[in-house]
């Protein structure tokens, strides 16, 4: 399948109030896999993810729109 292992997944534990650095946990290599193209009604894409138990721990310093967008230049891996 052209979808297994290619994705990174990065999951943002966030609150509204909280402010500074949110913790982040990147999967690596992940897959992405399509249940169906467009539902009974064509208006929805179920999807699967696998994640792969790579994992990277580190954080984001913004939780706007924008800045997640762009999360793989923004995430900063912990230092051990």
């Amino acid at each position: 399948n052209a979808y297994n292992g290619v994705f990174d997944v990065y999951i943002v534990a966030a609150y509204l109030t909280d402010t500074g650095k949110f913790f982040t946990v990147k999967h690596s290599g992940c897959s992405i896999i399509p249940q169906s193209l467009g539902g009974s009604d064509f208006v929805s894409l179920p999807y699967d993810v696998h994640f792969s138990n790579n994992i990277t721990k580190g954080s984001v310093n913004s939780i706007k729109r924008e800045d997640l967008l762009e999360i793989a230049t923004n995430f900063t891996p912990e230092t051990e």
